[in-house]
């Protein structure tokens, strides 16, 4: 228990469940009480977990990426003992380019009707967030 902040940047979605809780757990321990936990994560609202093996040139072999409801989220969280935990969709200010290849696996952004950018890397969204739980005083 001995940070104030711990902030995990675009990593936990490759965790399994297990190890995802483990995770969470980990994280709640080197809180110091008051701490917060700042991520930047794959999470949705809706109610579906979704694990998708991405085979590419670059996971020849493949990466499990999962794709979780914050509810689900907020329930290892407080299993954790972290509370107060908020969810944030990210919305990206910028348009990024089609890349100049299919087989270039980089983000590009496409619009959607209203407007709003969606983020994808190949066929795959990417409901990227921001979330923030913190350790009881």
């Amino acid at each position: 228990a001995e940070f104030d902040v711990v902030v995990a940047n675009a990593v936990l979605f490759l965790f399994e469940d297990a190890d995802l809780a483990r995770a969470y757990g980990s994280i709640a321990r080197a809180l110091r009480p008051g701490g917060t936990v700042l991520a930047f994560d794959f999470a949705h609202e809706f109610g579906q977990s979704l694990r998708i093996v991405e085979r590419s040139a670059t996971h020849p072999e493949g990466m499990p990426l999962h794709f979780r409801p914050f509810a689900e989220i907020r329930e290892l969280l407080a299993g954790a003992g972290l509370v107060e935990a908020e969810y944030e969709p990210f919305a990206i200010p910028i348009d990024l380019p089609r890349p100049a290849s299919d087989d270039d696996l980089i983000s590009r952004t496409e619009r959607a009707a209203d407007g709003r950018r969606l983020l994808f890397r190949g066929a795959l969204f990417q409901p990227w967030c921001h979330w923030s739980a913190r350790r009881p005083a």
